[in-house]
């Protein structure tokens, strides 16, 4: 598995989004690249120099070299890389490979002894950027299958992820890469990511990383994904990443950069678009007023908001005004819980029963092993009906096979959605808004736009294959 370390990243702002910068954001809001250089020789070196200038180039905003930290010279070349990186407006990380259980390759103590020697020298050969540029180091053979995961989280994790974060870091972790829950993977390291998937069941996997990572306040969540594998799927690949709750998208490049002049065009055409993205789905807060708990739910539960957490995760939250608060203030009125979790000797039972008595709203969700009918007292939430939360819209389409998928985030009374067509189809579509008539602003990030209409509570347009676009209201 992979743990990175920063400090900085996307966050989300507190003022009303600027249509200027929308058209023209700055390049740090910019997408990830990922290369494979080994920067230690001085011909590697000079190849990692230049693609930074073609990163700048490209509209990336962010650089991730993968290359070993312990080659003799290493640390002055990165420095050198680093100020390159800060000439041109980019963040700069690298990726390192422990190559034996003695620099921490199976994890324990000798892995805390080598995060600590990576620390150390980072503070005192990267004094300017230190903080700033990102840290990925391979800790762990993956295929190690001979640990649990609460020996995994309680023994590696946490103390690995203390560590980091005493010495002004932030921890960051690939959620395919690990044993954890897909929910504790931003329980316990501030920067999480998950693989780009168009399978349903690896898709929602993906969507519990992200509410897991929301219940924790995270800001930043990665997803990884290979080019040229998306090639002229990339509109598809990208918009199914930010609805899932992505805020920055990380490109691989396992064949190296494109050179053709179409290819350039195309990547290019992508970060542009994605920068716009990113920078304005990282407005405001994310909101949702349920909570749930437990693997894997029906599929009516996809569209509702809901962030989600694990029963490891509830022990960290506590009741204030009938809602359930966690550290990072994320609070919520009602909990749903995976049937699956009520019976054994595990049961959440007892807990939830308190949780209701002070006031919390708590539905039990019927799984694929257990209708969800035996052994408590609390409703079943068996249907899209039964769900007590009012989903922020309601899409109506002359096309059945249309589908949107949107992610919604708010700062005070205002509101965004980001809003995409996931599939090939096109038709006219028509959204309806909760609440009374307002004004209603569209934002474009295909050429950064802007069209306004209303008061209204309803907007109609023709949406065609692959369309998105921010409703802010």
């Amino acid at each position: 598995m992979s743990i990175a370390l920063m400090l900085s990243g996307l966050c989300a702002v507190a003022e009303l989004p600027d249509a200027a910068l929308f058209e023209h954001p700055p390049v740090t809001a910019g997408p990830t690249m990922l290369l494979d250089i080994d920067c230690a020789d001085e011909a590697g070196f000079n190849r990692a120099e230049s693609q930074l200038e073609r990163a700048k180039e490209l509209g990336f905003g962010m650089v991730l070299f993968r290359l070993p930290a312990e080659r003799p010279g290493f640390w002055e070349k990165w420095a050198a890389i680093n100020r390159h990186a800060a000439r041109l407006k980019l963040k700069a990380g690298f990726t390192d490979f422990p190559q034996s259980e003695s620099d921490g390759a199976k994890g324990g103590p000798a892995a805390e002894k080598h995060i600590n020697r990576i620390l150390s020298m980072s503070q005192d050969k990267l004094p300017e950027s230190y903080g700033l540029s990102l840290v990925w180091c391979q800790l762990v053979n993956r295929a190690d299958t001979n640990i649990t995961v609460s020996a995994w989280r309680d023994n590696f994790a946490k103390p690995i992820s203390e560590c980091i974060q005493a010495a002004g870091l932030d921890a960051g972790i690939w959620a395919d890469e690990n044993p954890l829950p897909p929910e504790e993977n931003g329980f316990l390291f501030k920067r999480p990511g998950f693989a780009f998937s168009t399978n349903r069941v690896d898709r929602q996997t993906n969507r519990r990383v992200a509410g897991g990572a929301r219940c924790m306040g995270r800001n930043e969540i990665q997803c990884r994904i290979q080019w040229p594998s998306a090639g002229t799927e990339w509109r598809s690949a990208v918009n199914a990443a930010l609805v899932d709750g992505a805020t920055r998208v990380a490109f691989e490049f396992p064949d190296g950069l494109p050179n053709d002049n179409d290819a350039v065009q195309m990547l290019k055409n992508c970060n542009e678009y994605l920068t716009r993205c990113q920078w304005l789905i990282n407005y405001g807060h994310p909101v949702s007023d349920l909570l749930t708990v437990g693997g894997e739910l029906p599929e009516f539960m996809e569209r509702f908001p809901a962030d989600s957490a694990t029963p490891a995760m509830l022990e960290e939250a506590f009741l204030r005004d009938r809602r359930l608060v966690f550290p990072s203030s994320r609070s919520y009125p009602r909990l749903a819980v995976a049937a699956n979790l009520l019976s054994g000797g595990k049961s959440l039972s007892p807990l939830l029963k308190a949780y209701q008595n002070n006031g919390l709203e708590i539905g039990v969700i019927p799984t694929a092993d257990n209708d969800g009918t035996k052994g408590h007292a609390f409703p079943i939430w068996d249907s899209p009906g039964k769900i007590p939360v009012q989903a922020p819209l309601t899409v109506t389409s002359e096309n059945p096979l249309l589908k949107l998928e949107y992610a919604q985030r708010s700062n005070g009374d205002n509101k965004l959605v980001f809003i995409a067509n996931t599939t090939r189809e096109q038709g006219i579509v028509t959204i309806t808004l909760v609440g009374p008539p307002r004004e209603i602003q569209r934002w474009n990030p295909q050429d950064g736009k802007i069209q306004k209409t209303g008061p209204t509570s309803t907007v109609t347009f023709a949406c065609p294959p692959d369309d998105t676009f921010f409703l802010i209201y």
